[in-house]
């Protein structure tokens, strides 16, 4: 054992070298390929729907029965965005037949109610509306 250092240590502290890290998942989009590697690389901004709803209003859609596909999710969060660049802090959005009421900072819809529950309803604290298509 003359040729063997005798300090090389504890194989135990190695950590894990060697070990693969896990991939970062990307979400499948329209956007060009050249775009969906910028963002794997880290080298662009990675632009999501960032709509959230809050409990209130996801009983609300449940109770409801107001479903909405992720194309819909897209362009709510579109409208959120526009109320936003208008400075717009507390929203009605009017999409088929829902209202949405949305915390524009916050990206966050509060509560909604479907069509047979506006009519007669007055809604209060809200500096913005628009109509979503």
């Amino acid at each position: 054992m003359s040729g063997i250092p005798h300090n090389i240590g504890n194989i135990s502290n190695i950590g894990n070298v060697g070990v693969p890290q896990k991939a970062r998942p990307i979400n499948k989009s329209d956007m060009p390929f050249s775009e969906v590697l910028k963002q794997a690389s880290g080298d662009a901004p990675v632009k999501q729907a960032n709509l959230v709803f809050s409990k209130h209003a996801e009983k609300k859609l449940e109770h409801r029965r107001i479903d909405f596909s992720d194309a819909d999710i897209e362009k709510i969060s579109n409208a959120v965005d526009r109320l936003k660049q208008k400075g717009g802090k507390e929203g009605l959005l009017l999409y088929r037949d829902v209202g949405l009421i949305v915390n524009v900072n916050e990206n966050k819809v509060i509560t909604c109610v479907d069509r047979r529950h506006l009519k007669d309803n007055v809604f209060t604290n809200i500096d913005s509306v628009a109509i979503v298509e």
